[in-house]
């Protein structure tokens, strides 16, 4: 399947980008050669020899479900210093990717709750180093954004609320049946382990559709009704 985006006039978008699936941020700023970047280089070299705009990271958690913040808020510092260590990127802006909530170990069985549902408890700092199961929910962005910001005073730093978005999807969902095919809940945007948004789960492409425009249209701060996305065969 092919997918075009048509932006208003004036605005053109080229995005690169590197993953290291299932890594933290410390994990990849520590080990460039091994998050690949799409154009077959490195994340490092990438950065520091081209012109960005924009940044965006995403923070992960450990194995141990616990959000390793001081090391997250320190790579987010290396890998800027590294996109401006060849003289460019000096107003480039830093915008963090906000995950969302996942279906969690002590939810089996019957995983069968509403996706909201994983939105509700609340967390702060020192619940999450204390090794509590944590579950993304809305306070992700006071406590890692907050920290953020606190570290690098001079950063223009921005969040991108994916989680929250979801979150809203799955409200409407549960107030208002069936208002698209084959989707009652959020959690039809997921796989079947109920943690990565996947098309494949259902017949449509609301999977990457969501993540995609929210981005878009926080990066660009415009709203997603301006920025069109056709899918073809």
């Amino acid at each position: 399947m092919d997918a075009q985006t048509s932006f208003p006039v004036g605005i053109i978008v080229n995005v690169g980008w590197s993953t290291y699936s299932g890594k933290t941020l410390d994990h990849i700023s520590s080990s460039p050669t091994l998050a690949v970047w799409n154009s077959g280089g490195n994340w490092d070299s990438e950065l520091a020899n081209n012109d960005w705009d924009v940044i965006v990271m995403q923070p992960h958690t450990l194995p141990g479900r616990q959000v390793p913040l001081n090391d997250e808020v320190a790579a987010v510092s290396t890998i800027l210093a590294e996109a401006r260590s060849a003289g460019r990127n000096a107003n480039t802006r830093v915008f963090i990717f906000g995950p969302w909530a996942w279906k969690e170990d002590g939810d089996k069985p019957p995983w069968n709750r509403v996706y909201e549902g994983s939105w509700i408890r609340d967390y702060d700092p020192a619940s999450i180093t204390s090794g509590l199961p944590f579950n993304v929910i809305q306070p992700f962005e006071g406590i890692f954004k907050q920290e953020l910001e606190t570290a690098c005073p001079t950063e223009d730093i921005s969040y991108i609320p994916v989680g929250e978005v979801l979150f809203r999807v799955g409200y409407k969902l549960s107030q208002t049946p069936h208002p698209i095919p084959s989707i009652t809940t959020a959690w039809d945007l997921f796989d079947t382990p109920g943690v990565h948004l996947v098309d494949d789960a259902i017949p449509t492409m609301a999977a990457t559709y969501i993540p995609y425009m929210t981005c878009l249209s926080r990066i660009l701060d415009l709203p997603p009704s301006s920025i069109h996305r056709s899918y073809s065969i």
